[in-house]
């Protein structure tokens, strides 16, 4: 349960923790620190937080499953980004200060303020003073938004580049000739010692059976080309599309999977 959830609770927790002569002074002095939580910075932070971690989590659920591909990591990476880019902004911050204020007992200062030491040469009349509200929106929300953009991006590229090498075959159905054999050319360039030089005209012979198979008016997935593959047993005609499906299938998209398997190795023995 999220500390929104159930703030009045906690806080009716942590004082009778602290009234209660039963406990151990050191738990007493702890649950009295805690209580300090009630301060509208911190209310803020755990409304902020809770909407962002709320997406979070249910994602990261499925980036763990384990029937999820590159091109499903790209896109929710994407819809991530978008969304914390769509947090950025007046309403969003107004909406967080709200739902704070309703929690927190301290009242929010608006005009808190805090000079700054000046140094020889400056000036007080160039200094940027913020109030409390524009202090909190710069310093604490625009930054922390920023900086999880930043991160998003940087993970996002990576699943980006593997999945545009692998593209051809969702585009199969609709790119020209021209395209297919480039993008065929460049895959089989970075995977030169798994696929061989008739990998490109594969490609064009199976495109051409894609347009007439059951998968033609359908968006299809990689694991449905390598079931088509089976079911007509067809691994002898395309066999470098066939490696090239594995290859892209066997990607982990994350450790879990490891992660999984060393535990259930553990517990066994």
């Amino acid at each position: 349960m999220s500390l929104c959830g159930s703030w009045n609770e906690y806080l009716e927790t942590l004082a009778a923790m602290e009234e209660n002569l039963s406990e151990k002074a050191a738990v007493r002095a702890e649950a009295s620190g805690i209580k300090q939580l009630n301060r509208f910075e911190f209310a803020f932070m755990c409304v902020f937080w809770e909407a962002i971690l709320e997406r979070f989590h249910k994602t990261n659920l499925k980036l763990q499953s384990i029937d999820i591909d590159s091109s499903d990591v790209a896109l929710l990476y994407a819809s991530l980004i978008d969304f914390v880019q769509s947090l950025r902004n007046e309403n969003m911050f107004n909406t967080y200060v709200s739902k704070a204020t309703e929690f927190a007992e301290e009242s929010y200062e608006y005009d808190r303020q805090r000079k700054c030491k000046l140094f020889p040469g400056d000036f007080r009349e160039d200094e940027i003073v913020l109030t409390g509200r524009e202090k909190l929106k710069v310093d604490s929300f625009y930054a922390i938004l920023d900086k999880i953009i930043v991160e998003l991006k940087k993970r996002s590229t990576a699943y980006e580049n593997i999945f545009s090498k692998f593209s051809l075959f969702f585009l199969m159905k609709e790119c020209s000739q021209e395209t297919l054999i480039q993008k065929t050319n460049c895959l089989r360039e970075y995977y030169k010692d798994d696929l061989e030089m008739s990998f490109p005209t594969e490609c064009l012979h199976f495109s051409e059976l894609l347009k007439g198979s059951d998968l033609k008016n359908e968006k299809y997935s990689v694991i449905d080309l390598l079931s088509l593959l089976r079911e007509k047993n067809l691994q002898t005609v395309f066999p470098n599309i066939d490696i090239a499906l594995r290859i892209f299938v066997s990607m982990a998209v994350s450790v879990c999977s490891a992660e999984r398997s060393f535990s259930a190795l553990k517990r066994i023995k």
